[in-house]
């Protein structure tokens, strides 16, 4: 069987291959552009998740230190939410103090210098239960102060009533 009626072939010019050859190579290039666009979006995701993530992980971690301290007394719970987001941002920058101790340099996260000072801070807070004391019963930091007192009501004392008897 022969084709009664063949298509003629058309021949491209030079000019006419050259075009098609850059049109197919903006077309691969817009399309790999569109690609790097897409994984770059994916990536950004990524990062503002796991910097999400780790933000939250941080508060948490403060926020659980900061209990502690209220537990011991250190802090009080109104001071609560300031120290946690202190702490948060200090953690955040990373900035390093350094300071020499003895004849050693020595350089520490800011935050953790914070938190061992708070750690160290003297209770302000004290709940534990404390019970008036008995009557009669003196404490032993004032025994000297209340003896003498005594003496001096007792001199008083004396002094007034040979005065009304006389």
């Amino acid at each position: 069987m022969t084709d009664s009626n063949p298509e003629p072939k058309i021949e491209e010019s030079p000019e006419q291959s050259q075009h098609m050859t850059r049109q197919d190579f903006e077309q691969a290039w817009s399309a790999r552009e569109a690609e790097w666009r897409k994984r770059e979006e994916v990536w950004q995701t990524r990062e503002k998740n796991f910097i999400a993530e780790a933000n939250a992980n941080r508060h948490e971690k403060m926020a659980f230190f900061c209990e502690e301290l209220i537990k011991q007394g250190r802090i009080t719970p109104a001071e609560k939410d300031f120290w946690t987001q202190t702490l948060v941002q200090l953690d955040t920058f990373e900035c390093q103090l350094e300071f020499v101790e003895g004849e050693t340099k020595a350089s520490k996260p800011t935050s953790e210098f914070v938190r061992n000072h708070l750690s160290t801070l003297a209770p302000r807070v004290n709940f534990s239960e404390l019970a008036a004391p008995s009557r009669g019963t003196i404490p032993s930091s004032l025994a000297r102060e209340v003896e003498i007192g005594r003496q001096i009501a007792d001199i008083r004392n004396r002094s007034f009533n040979q005065e009304n008897k006389s």
